[in-house]
């Protein structure tokens, strides 16, 4: 079995519980969002599932918390990461949908207006947890943070190749 943190098992049953929520609501409502009431029901169960079951988890696990479980700069710096992608996410689909339901399909109503907010919403949350947990357990980042020194490389190699032809002139 892997050697998990107490954050890393926080976070996977975080995951698990959010994949479950919207497996739910998906389920559930169909892909059609037609009846209002049922998008109600499964926005409700959902969040159940997705939130309070793993909230409840957390509030009788922590008792039982092992010594790592105190919160540093670096467990902060990556739940902020983690914000940064879901927020990214959720802005990107929100545009989306209002899109979607201004130019595309405007005879819609107000409840699958909410049901695909909330399913966007459900979406970035999913990202912001596997976003955390991937820069725990690799400690480097997606691919846009590796890219960084190889940027950082190539620009100081074209400066050093621009600065050398100024001198030779």
């Amino acid at each position: 079995m892997f050697n998990l943190t107490h954050r890393e098992r926080v976070l996977y049953v975080e995951l698990i519980g959010k994949l479950a929520a919207i497996g739910t609501f998906c389920g559930l409502t169909g892909v059609t969002f037609s009846n209002p009431h049922r998008v109600a029901v499964a926005a409700f169960l959902s969040f159940l599932l997705g939130f309070l079951v793993p909230q409840l988890y957390f509030f009788c696990y922590w008792h039982d918390s092992p010594r790592d479980a105190h919160e540093d700069e670096r467990d902060r710096l990556i739940e902020l990461r983690g914000i940064r992608s879901g927020y990214t996410v959720l802005f990107a689909g929100i545009v989306f949908v209002f899109f979607y339901l201004g130019f595309i399909h405007s005879s819609t109503g107000a409840g699958q207006t909410l049901a695909l907010i909330f399913a966007v919403w459900m979406l970035s949350q999913i990202v912001k947890v596997a976003r955390q947990l991937e820069l725990y357990r690799t400690q480097d980042g997606w691919l846009a943070d590796r890219l960084k020194p190889l940027l950082y490389k190539r620009a100081m190699k074209r400066m050093e190749e621009l600065k050398q032809k100024r001198m030779a002139q």
